[in-house]
């Protein structure tokens, strides 16, 4: 017998009704999303985070979406070590804190904050904790790292409205801009090549309010 039938014998498959379900691509199921708001995604990593293990709902790893979460457990590419090391240590995936090195954590990217995809690491003992802990009836999976992709929609969309604004304005032009993880957008006087950085929607809220005044259409209507 197998490792991995060895594996599966202990778990009720005829009431798993997720064991047949598609893993999810990362880069199809939100990769449109991250750049259509490129510029307006910021990242950040935290550690010793938990997570629902029935949020994991994907990968960003190309060998593995639309592969069932039990395929993973009969064909995935390391299986085999992986289930050794649940044979010599089962209780690793119900520990709250894991002693372990950097190369060995569990890492996982959202951008919703709900649903989660595996990064870097973890493909196999991923799988191997979906149905372990669904076995033991467990919710969550402890002292993991997480990416968090958290989109600014409200800059986003002020910044749309700004776009419309320089438009229809031959005074001003703009662009978005994203550097060292610091979302802006920058307001390009096109009379002097003044440049103005804003870095969030009320910034560019206050700029449109004083732009639209009475005084500033003035001033653009004489050329000011």
């Amino acid at each position: 017998m197998s490792l991995s039938e060895e594996f599966l014998k202990n778990i009720d498959l005829e009431n798993c009704d997720w064991a047949n379900d598609s893993i999810k691509s990362f880069r199809n199921e939100e990769g449109e999303k991250l750049e259509k708001y490129h510029d307006f995604v910021t990242e950040r990593e935290e550690k010793n985070q938990r997570v629902a293990i029935d949020s994991i709902v994907g990968t960003e790893h190309q060998d593995y979406p639309m592969r069932p979460w039990i395929w993973m457990i009969a064909f995935g590419k390391r299986m085999n070590f992986a289930l050794q090391d649940y044979k010599k240590n089962p209780q690793y995936y119900f520990l709250k804190e894991r002693q372990r090195r950097v190369s060995e954590n569990l890492h996982y990217s959202t951008v919703n904050g709900k649903d989660f995809y595996i990064s870097d690491d973890g493909n196999h003992r991923t799988a191997i904790a979906k149905f372990v802990l669904w076995q033991a009836k467990e919710k969550y999976l402890y002292d993991v790292d997480v990416k968090y992709h958290d989109i600014n929609y409200d800059f986003y969309d002020a910044y749309q409205e700004l776009k419309s604004f320089c438009k229809n304005t031959p005074k001003f032009d703009t662009y978005s801009d994203l550097k060292d993880n610091v979302s802006s957008v920058v307001v390009i006087n096109e009379f002097n090549n003044d440049r103005l950085r804003l870095y969030n929607e009320n910034e560019i809220k206050d700029f449109l309010s004083q732009e639209n005044s009475i005084s500033s259409k003035i001033k653009r209507f004489l050329g000011f």
